[in-house]
């Protein structure tokens, strides 16, 4: 069941990001002005722009760009940062670094957790235990993560405790579990986020199996 679970879940993750990469690749075709001359500047010549139009390939049609970028991705080309001038994922790296970091935390608390509030509302279905749960499980499921976020953050962090920290305190470039105390409210906020989708399949599992019955 785990192992289903999971598949399922990193099949339409993998759906989600592309349909997002599709979103912000068409967005920024609808921006205004020219990327070219906005690297360049006002003064910039024809000549100039066209140059670094071909440089980037931003001359070619825009399904080819985004073919070409979509396929760069399998063979670990990010592409060139217009800001930087350099690759990507030397940009990237450091960050999915502390990405994984903060899954890895939220997968060892939301999973179990997620799993064992499943079993308990099968073991209490129908009792207001299991309907509190639901409820709130209900609730989670369908608020943003950045409103959870947020709320985490005015509680702990500004009005009320002040007790965590709202922003990364670690220097640029420095592993985030240098700092435990802020990873918390990141990882908080994923386990508030993942536990009732976990806690849901397992239920929902249920319904499908023999009642489990307790003598």
């Amino acid at each position: 069941m785990f192992a289903k679970v999971i598949i399922r879940r990193l099949i339409f993750s993998a759906f989600i990001l592309l349909a997002v990469s599709l979103i912000v690749f068409g967005a920024t075709l609808l921006l205004p002005g020219d990327a070219a001359r906005a690297i360049l500047g006002q003064q910039a010549t024809p000549e100039r722009i066209a140059a670094l139009n071909e440089q980037l390939g931003l001359n070619l049609p825009a399904w080819q760009r985004y073919l070409e970028w979509l396929g760069g991705l399998f063979v670990g080309d990010f592409g060139t940062s217009t800001a930087t001038g350099g690759p990507v994922s030397e940009l990237l790296g450091p960050r999915i670094g502390n990405s994984f970091v903060l899954m890895a935390l939220a997968a060892i608390i939301s999973v179990p957790l997620g799993i064992g509030l499943g079993v308990y509302s099968a073991l209490h279905r129908g009792t207001r235990r299991d309907q509190a749960l639901t409820g709130i499980s209900l609730v989670l499921a369908a608020m943003p993560e950045f409103v959870i976020g947020i709320a985490l953050i005015a509680i702990f962090a500004t009005s009320v405790f002040q007790i965590l920290p709202a922003v990364t305190l670690a220097p640029p470039g420095q592993p985030v579990w240098l700092i435990p105390a802020q990873l918390v409210l990141p990882t908080a906020t994923l386990v508030l986020v993942v536990t009732p989708l976990y806690r849901a399949d397992d239920a929902g599992d249920d319904d499908r199996s023999p009642r489990l019955r307790i003598r």
